[in-house]
This record gives C-alpha cells, sequence and structure tokens, in this order.
C-alpha cells in the first residue's frame, strides 16, 4: 500500500490536531486544575495521538521516504507524536503523585525525542525525569549539559538562536528546580530576548520586565512559520514564567503559548488550523477556552494560599489595622484548609496533601504572629503529617523551622533542638548539596539557615557541651575548599578569554547599555563555567567534622576562635584548644550592631580620604574586644591562633584587637581559616621547588591607575632571597599577558611553582562572584575564574595588591548582609581551588614601600623554615621596629593577613633556620 502525497497531509494535520488537542488538556495539568474530567482528557488525548501515531508507522513502512510536508519525514512525525504523548502522560502522572511512573515516561518521552534528533525536547524530558522524582542527584550535571550546548552555538544564525531560547529556558528550569530563582529568573530573561531575536519577520517590541509573553505577542506567534523547537520553547518560557510568578498575566501568556505549540502547520496560524478542522475539533477549542478563563477549585485555593503567604511574610509592622488585618487572614487559612480536606478526589490526595501542608505553613506563621505559639505548633506539625516523606523535602524543612520556632517561643529548648536537627539533617541530605555551585548553594541554604543558628543556640539553652555550638556553626558554612581539574575544560575557558576586555567588567548599570549587557552576558557564562567545573568535585556532601576531631588536631599552645552569627545581633564566640571549648553568645544592641557594620564598611571602602576614616576605626577599635574575644584564659597563654571568621566579621582585622593592651597580631602568629573542619582534612603537597614573580609596575589599559615602579628593586630583592636559597626562580617581565600567564600555570607541570608572588593593583567589588575580583595586568587583568584553573598544589601565595584578600559580604543578588552558607569569595576561592596552602592579601589599599617591607621580612622567614603565619608574624614584628611617623600606625600593617585552607607547614627550606625548625 502506497500514501498519496494529499492522503499524508491529511494525516499530518491528524497528527497537528491531536497534538493541539492533547496540549489544550495539559494545561489544567501545569496549572493544579486536574479534575478526573482533565485527567481522561489528557488520557484520550494521548490515545488519540497515539493512534495517529501507529498510522504513521503503517504509512513510514508502506513508502518509506515519501514526503509528508515539505522537510517534514513520516519517521520524524511519527517519533513527535510518541515522544509528545507520553511526555503529556508523564505530566499527568506526576501531578497525580506517582513518581516512578512519571520517571519511566519522561525517559520515554527522551528517547523517542532524541531518535527524532529534537535537543532541547529531549533535554526538558531528562531534566523532568529527575525532579519527578524528587532525584537527589547532582543538578550540575543538567547545568553542564546545557552549557556545553549553549558555548557550541552561533549567536549570528537564526536557527540557532531558536536553539539558544530552548536551552536557556532549560537553565532556567534547573535553576528553578534548584531553588535559585535568582538566576532563574536571569536565564528566563535571555530565552524570552533570544526567542525574540529568533523569529522571522522581527516581533513588535517586546513588553519590559523578565516573565512571559503577552498574550498579544503570543498570538502574533500563532501567525509565523513553524521554526525547528520554537513553538514548544514559547510554551517553556511561558510554563516556567507561570510556575515562578503565577500572576494573572502569566497565566495567559501561558495559555496562548500552548495553543501556539499545537498550532505549527506549516505557514499556518491558529485560525487557520480551525479552519481546516472538522467541527467536533473547532468546538474542543472553545470548550477548552471557555473552560480555561474559570478558576479551577484547587487553583483558587492555590491562590489563597499565595496570598495568606504574603500576608505572613509581610511581617505587618505595628500599626492599627494590624490585628484586624491577621484575625481576618487566620479566618481565612482555617477556611481554606477545611475547603482543602473537604475535596475527596481519590486522585488528587497527594496534591491535596501539598496544599494543605503549605498552608498550614502559612496557619503557623499568621499564629505566630498573634503569639499563639501553641496553636503554631500544632499546625505546623499537622502539616508534616499530610506530606509524603518523599516528595516536597523543601516544605517538610520548612515546617520544621515553624516547629523550631513555636517550641523557641514556649520555651522549650530541647524540643526546639530536637527539630532543628531533624531539619538540619534534611536540608544536608536533599536540599542543600544537589547543586556544587556556590551561588546556587548559597540560595538553596538561605531559607533554612535559621535551623543551623537555633540549633546553636539551643545547644547553650539545654546546658549541653559548647562542642555543639561548635559543631552547628562549622555544619552552616563552607566546607569544600579546594576541587579537582576533571570538569575543567580549557579550550572553554580559552574561548571565554577571547571575548574578554582588558579592563575588569564593571557593576551593571541602569539602563544598561549594549556594552554593559555584553559585559553581563560574559560575566555569566564564566561564572557558571566555574559551576560547571565544580561539578566534578568528590564527596558530596563535604564531611564536617565534631568539635572533639578538631581539637585533637589542634597541638599544644594553639587555640581556636570561631564566629557563628546566631541572630541578626547575636553573635557566638567559641575558642578551642586541645583541652577544652567555650562559648558565649554576644548580644549587640541594635545600634552597636550597625556601628560594627558601618566600622567595616569604613575599613574596606576606598578612596581619598580612606586613611584618615579607616585609621579612626583602628584607633578605637578596642572598643570591640568585649564583643569579639573570649573570656577564656586560653587566650592569654596561646603562641598560634586560628581564627574562623562568619558574615560581615570576614571584613573585620580580628588580629587588631587588643588583648591587655597588645594587638593580637603583634602577641602571636594569626592565621584565617574558612572553616576549623580543614584542620581535620588531608595536608596538601609540600610547595614545589621553583618560584615565580610577577611585578607589574604601569597599567596602560587601565586608566588612573598609579604607576608602582618603586616595587622593582623589592622584587629583585626577593628573588636574590629565592635564588641564595637554592629555588629557581622565574621572573616575568611587567608585559606579560593574560594568556600567556593561563598558559604557563593551568598546563601540567606548574605544580612546581611552590612561592607565588604577584606584585600589581587589584580590584574587589566585594560582589558575590569571585571573578569580579581581579589583579591588574599590564594590558588585561585576571580574575577568580583565571587562578581557579591554576595548578598551585601546596603553594604559597603573596599577593600585595590592594584588596587581594577581600571577600564578598554580600549574596549575589547585593541585597542583605551576609551569605547564607558563608561561601568563600574573591580571589581567595580561586586561589585555594587552585590548590594553593595559604595566601598572603590585604584588607584594604597598602602603599608600595609598607608592601616592599613586610613581603621582604616574610620571605625572609619562610626560607628560613618558618610556617608562612609565623613569617608574616615576624615580618610584621620587624616592621613595627623600624616604623617611624605615620608608618608606625596600624593602619599601615593591619591590612596584611594571612588566609589558609589548612595548619601552614614548615616552608621546604634548603637553609633552614635552627631556631625556627626548633619551634
Amino acid at each position: 500500500m502506497t500514501f498519496a502525497a494529499e492522503e499524508l497531509q491529511d494525516l499530518n494535520l491528524a497528527r497537528l490536531k491531536a497534538e493541539a488537542a492533547l496540549t489544550e488538556a495539559g494545561i489544567h495539568v501545569v496549572t493544579g486544575a486536574l479534575t478526573p474530567e482533565r485527567e481522561q482528557a489528557v488520557r484520550d488525548a494521548a490515545e488519540r495521538l497515539t493512534s495517529i501515531a501507529d498510522r504513521f508507522q503503517r504509512a513510514f513502512d508502506a513508502s518509506p521516504g515519501a514526503p509528508i510536508l515539505p522537510a517534514t519525514e513520516p519517521a520524524t512525525a511519527l517519533l513527535r507524536a510518541q515522544a509528545l504523548a507520553a511526555e503529556k502522560l508523564a505530566e499527568l502522572e506526576e501531578a497525580r503523585g506517582d513518581a516512578a511512573a512519571a520517571t519511566s515516561l519522561y525517559d520515554k518521552a527522551a528517547d523517542a525525542w532524541l531518535a527524532a534528533g529534537r535537543t532541547a525536547d529531549l533535554l526538558r524530558c531528562l531534566a523532568a525525569a529527575r525532579y519527578s522524582g524528587r532525584d537527589e542527584r547532582n543538578l550540575d550535571e543538567d547545568i553542564t549539559r546545557l552549557l556545553a550546548r549553549l558555548n557550541a552555538i552561533d549567536h549570528s544564525d537564526q536557527r540557532t538562536a531558536g536553539e539558544r531560547a530552548a536551552l536557556e529556558s532549560q537553565l532556567a528550569y534547573v535553576y528553578y528546580h534548584a531553588g535559585d530563582s535568582v538566576e532563574a529568573l536571569l536565564y528566563l530573561e535571555r530565552a524570552r530576548v533570544a526567542f525574540r531575536d529568533s523569529l522571522v519577520p522581527p516581533l513588535p517590541v517586546l513588553p519590559e520586565g523578565p516573565l512571559g509573553l503577552s498574550p498579544e505577542v503570543m498570538a502574533y506567534l500563532v501567525a509565523l512559520q513553524e521554526r525547528g523547537e520554537h513553538w514548544q520553547v514559547g510554551a517553556d518560557i511561558s510554563q516556567l514564567a507561570l510556575q515562578l510568578e503565577p500572576n494573572a498575566e502569566n497565566q495567559a501568556a501561558f495559555k496562548e503559548a500552548a495553543a501556539a505549540a499545537g498550532a505549527d502547520l506549516d505557514e499556518a496560524p491558529w485560525d487557520r488550523l480551525l479552519a481546516h478542522a472538522d467541527q467536533d475539533f473547532a468546538e474542543a477549542v472553545e470548550t477548552w477556552r471557555a473552560a480555561a478563563s474559570k478558576p479551577s477549585q484547587i487553583g483558587t485555593l492555590a491562590a489563597e494560599v499565595a496570598d495568606l503567604d504574603q500576608i505572613a511574610a509581610s511581617g505587618l509592622a505595628s500599626g492599627p489595622e494590624r490585628d484586624a488585618v491577621l484575625l481576618s487572614a487566620l479566618d481565612r487559612a482555617v477556611q481554606l484548609i477545611a475547603d482543602a480536606q473537604a475535596i475527596k478526589d481519590p486522585t488528587l490526595l497527594l496534591v491535596i496533601g501539598d496544599l494543605v501542608a503549605i498552608g498550614e505553613r502559612t496557619h503557623a506563621d499568621l499564629l505566630l504572629l498573634v503569639g499563639r505559639p501553641q496553636d503554631a505548633l500544632e499546625a505546623a506539625q499537622h502539616g508534616l503529617k499530610l506530606l509524603n516523606e518523599q516528595r516536597r523535602p523543601d516544605v517538610r524543612a520548612s515546617l520544621l523551622l515553624r516547629v523550631v520556632r513555636a517550641h523557641l517561643a514556649l520555651d522549650s529548648p530541647e524540643q526546639a533542638l530536637q527539630a532543628a536537627s531533624e531539619g538540619i539533617d534534611l536540608v544536608e541530605e536533599r536540599l542543600r548539596y544537589n547543586t556544587s555551585g556556590l551561588y546556587t548553594r548559597d540560595s538553596r541554604l538561605r531559607p533554612w539557615v535559621e535551623l543551623y543558628q537555633a540549633a546553636a543556640r539551643c545547644v547553650l539553652a539545654t546546658g549541653r557541651s559548647a562542642h555543639g555550638v561548635v559543631y552547628f556553626a562549622m555544619l552552616a558554612r563552607a566546607r569544600r575548599i579546594t576541587w579537582d581539574k576533571q570538569g575543567l575544560d580549557l579550550a572553554g575557558l580559552e574561548a571565554l578569554d577571547d571575548e574578554r576586555p582588558a579592563e575588569p567588567a564593571s557593576t551593571p548599570k541602569t539602563p544598561k547599555t549594549p556594552k554593559d549587557a555584553k559585559a553581563e552576558d560574559l560575566r555569566r557564562r564564566r561564572r557558571l563555567a566555574w559551576d560547571a567545573a565544580l561539578a566534578h568535585t568528590s564527596s558530596w556532601p563535604p564531611p564536617s567534622p565534631a568539635a572533639a576531631i578538631v581539637q585533637q588536631r589542634l597541638r599544644r599552645g594553639e587555640a581556636a576562635l570561631v564566629y557563628y552569627w546566631v541572630g541578626e545581633r547575636d553573635l557566638a564566640v567559641a575558642l578551642l584548644t586541645r583541652d577544652r571549648v567555650s562559648v558565649d553568645i554576644r548580644q549587640l544592641t541594635a545600634a552597636r550592631r550597625d556601628r560594627l557594620a558601618e566600622c567595616i564598611d569604613t575599613l574596606l571602602a576606598e578612596g581619598q580620604d580612606h586613611f584618615q576614616a579607616a585609621q579612626r576605626v583602628l584607633r578605637d577599635i578596642a572598643e570591640w574586644a568585649d564583643a569579639l574575644l573570649p573570656d577564656d584564659p586560653a587566650l592569654l597563654s596561646a603562641d598560634r591562633l586560628f581564627v574562623s571568621a562568619h558574615g560581615i566579621l570576614h571584613g573585620f582585622p580580628i588580629h587588631a584587637l587588643t588583648l591587655q593592651g597588645t594587638q593580637l597580631g603583634v602577641r602571636l602568629p594569626v592565621t584565617y581559616l574558612p572553616n576549623l573542619s580543614v584542620l581535620a582534612e588531608e595536608a596538601p603537597p609540600l610547595p614545589g621547588p621553583d618560584t615565580l614573580i610577577l611585578g607589574v609596575s604601569q597599567f596602560p589599559a587601565h586608566a588612573g591607575m598609579l604607576d608602582l615602579s618603586g616595587a622593582e628593586p623589592a622584587l629583585r630583592q626577593v628573588a636574590d632571597l629565592h635564588r641564595d636559597d637554592g629555588r629557581r626562580v622565574t621572573t616575568l617581565p611587567q608585559q606579560t599577558s593574560r594568556r600567556y600567564l593561563n598558559d604557563l600555570l593551568r598546563r601540567p607541570g606548574a605544580e612546581r611553582y611552590g612561592v607565588l608572588h604577584l606584585s600589581t593593583h587589584g580590584s574587589s567589588v566585594l560582589a558575590a562572584s569571585p571573578l569580579e575580583s581581579s589583579l591588574l595586568l599590564h594590558d588585561s587583568h585576571i580574575d577568580g575564574l583565571d587562578i581557579a584553573a591554576w595548578r598551585l598544589d601546596g603553594a604559597v601565595v603573596v599577593a600585595t595588591a590592594c584588596s587581594s584578600g577581600q571577600r564578598s559580604l554580600l549574596g549575589r543578588s547585593g541585597a542583605g548582609r551576609g551569605l547564607a552558607g558563608d561561601e568563600i569569595l574573591g580571589l581567595q576561592a580561586g586561589f585555594f581551588a587552585a590548590g594553593a596552602e595559604s595566601v598572603l592579601g590585604t584588607l584594604w589599599p597598602v602603599s608600595v614601600d609598607v608592601a616592599a617591607r613586610v613581603t621582604h621580612g616574610f620571605h625572609h622567614a619562610l626560607l628560613g623554615g618558618a610556617t608562612a603565619d609565623r613569617a608574616l608574624h615576624r615580618a610584621i614584628a620587624e616592621y613595627r621596629v623600624y616604623a617611624t611617623g605615620t608608618d608606625a600606625l596600624s593602619y599601615r600593617w593591619t591590612p596584611f593577613f594571612l588566609s589558609a585552607r589548612t595548619r601552614p607547614r614548615p616552608f621546604p627550606s634548603a637553609n633552614p633556620d635552627p631556631q625556627e625548625t626548633a619551634r
């Protein structure tokens, strides 16, 4: 039997009708408006499409290779029909709560999309298969796969612009499920723009804002010819917009997008498709349009939950209407839960359970706001009972947080600690480490960081060992400091390097210029390259040893000082020695907490008046000793101190605090650690036998940079010191390019450089991205990602650039103070990722002369076999002996500090100093 072209066209039209009907029926699945009738409609439409796929199979078998429509083969149409049917049924099973069935169907759809050569659809189904089962596998695999596709796209080709839109919408989807709504919104906007740019003829001006496509625009898309995967891309973008912000505009945009997705007949708009359709089909479309305009029962309940949640989250500042608003909201919450529980549809039990649990979470918030903690506790516990333990770990964790708040309000710290510990276990095992990207990890932790803080407070309130406070403090902050190079795409990094300007990218301005937009796009892609490389780091979640294990690693005379903010104004200060652990909670008033933040801002700021302003802070720094130093006498007898700061304290020079009239940095060697747990990790390799020195004195590509020619004699002296010790010294010319430096230090063999000395200017914007802290070169700059790709196993790094040791104090969005997970960001992150053992950096701008004297003393002591912290301590002591005038002020030496990822070890010198080796 053979099929004429007309018959194949009729068959294809029937396929398009069935696809449109299936897409329309499936809209109710996505929006939560699922009823038995609509569930049956999805199954009927899927069966109809499957039947048509079987007819395509027979047509293909009868006349292989016969065209159906221009550029369309029977096999492709067959696979598309099979894939779409399986995918919509998977969505249905996911909505019903059958994760196993949904995953199986998504996998089936992915196989069909792969065979049809539809990459974006394949990726979508693979991702959906993982999320439907709440799979705990690392989301970085999705990010890496999508980035690999994006990096291969040519911007100028319109069809690849459509593919870019598809891939970027999927990246937004991955970040959405990873809990990072900030990144999801960013990629959704990029997908929307790419989608617009991929269409011909050009679209009219799109509405401003990151979400959705307006109904008018989607109606216009209907009249455009099919171009690759664009119809499905439009549906994807609008669906994600609806999930991120379920407002009326995005709901309308999604409906129009879904209609367009089913209307991809060659050059035929939706109305033309209806004109060619039979009467039954046209009536079905109109019925759907009428039904879709009416709010569903579950949709109404979900909207009510969202509205009440917004009221509870607002906090409702005190005012005459506060009580009335809260009581009204409480009545609405009680009615909402009753209405939801009255729905007895067996197919919706899991959906209703989730909805009621979320409603009880909001109910508990409202009860806490009106001072009814016992009722709030019961509401949160009821919500926990309704949840399936394998679903919605995010909701379970947030309900446990409400249980903690209620117990604390009831003065039941023991019960609060039990609930907090259960919540922390859930966050650590299922929520926090599904992605290894620094930014997304931070976003995922932020909603639950209060669990860690509450647990630390409850440990003390219940009279338990102080070890528990230290444990939760270590658990909450960054614990994986280095990463291997297996996931490093050197070719990809070099391709990104070719796009980079000489000047470091500035903070985006508003409104953005085309240059700003390009720089922002490049920053985002480089940041994702960092995350993709991190995806290959092994051992997730990273270990966090108990305080007792850290104590065992401390030697006699060593002490460790740990800070942890357990509230906005409550600071835990812990001191560990080999024999004891002491913890105290310091309660700062709101005014004093603000004063501390102002002091840190002053120290980290730059400008002509920095000297006077910062010196005023340092002159009065003794005022902070009572808040930031422990009362434990063990600190007085210590001969070495490790400091693990937290939050804004990363910008405060703890070593400048006075203890019995003497500053800590003068009294004993001080090393800053990202987390005490690194003391229990395996030590890095010993530093290599060679030394690399780079001094840049002139900056023609960077306007306004001070000439550093005065540092050249000091660099020659450093080189001579290392040669005299028998080390092979490589001194790079000041015109060294970024490409040459990266090529030298990224390749195998770079590990031989055990000491790296960089003398140049620095640029630190105190942003969340390690890429935005830079060291300037003669005609370009290197940033955190450049450095992270280097091979510096065990190296000691000296970076005398201004502000080279600063760490980010803000979240990626720039809102709020403190990173939830206290991740290491800034140039330190790059050096540690590259494998460096320790980094001598600065907190604020330093003078050429002071830097020369301090670093010369540091190298001299280091080459005598000293550890890096003792070498810096000796260098500071020698500097203070000979400094006069303003050079003697603490402002000059205080910015120098040592950060390390392990206990500094004696440097392998050829001519060790007997006094050092005896320590």
